[in-house]
């Protein structure tokens, strides 16, 4: 598929991965090192009242294919100070409750999202700090003519995680 604009206009802006437990997964994600840029919670009513997804942005829930009738929570996370660094887009559906089997390496879709770290062995040790449940401790791989080190782990929700450094052949 070709699309209709200069590849240069074209950018990676946020990735969206929906949560069971937002609190939860913000806690997580800051142990990795994620700092919460904008928290959509903020503007919550005083009574407490989650507002709908059509409360909240009339038109976003026709754009997005959901219920404008949902509830939700979200947060946007980034890596590092960059302005123009991809974001993560955590969702906690209150209504109605998401569901569906837990994330697997050959599900349809996204499967996992991979991170570029500089320490591998200082990212592992922070994901298992924070829980995480890792496949396997660091391997070095030869792929693709480079030499990486990797590890994948799940997230609270079993979202597949892969680190990977780069190391100078």
């Amino acid at each position: 598929m070709t699309l209709p604009m200069d590849r240069n206009n074209l950018q990676m802006f946020h990735i969206n991965v929906n949560c069971s437990n937002l609190d939860r997964s913000v806690a997580f994600y800051k142990a990795l090192g994620f700092k919460v840029i904008n928290d959509f919670s903020m503007d919550e009513p005083a009574d407490g009242r989650d507002r709908t997804i059509g409360e909240r942005t009339p038109g976003l829930a026709e754009i997005l294919g959901v219920d404008p009738t949902a509830r939700m929570r979200a947060a946007f996370l980034r890596l590092g100070d960059d302005a123009r660094a991809t974001i993560l887009d955590l969702i906690e559906w209150i209504e109605p409750k998401p569901g569906g089997a837990p994330a697997h390496m050959t599900q349809m879709g996204m499967a996992r999202l991979c991170f570029r770290v500089k320490d591998c062995d200082g990212a592992y040790q922070a994901a298992v700090a924070a829980g995480a449940e890792c496949f396997t401790a660091p391997t070095m791989l030869a792929m693709g003519g480079t030499r990486q080190k990797v590890f994948c782990c799940y997230d609270p929700d079993r979202t597949i995680l892969e680190f990977q450094e780069f190391q100078k052949p």
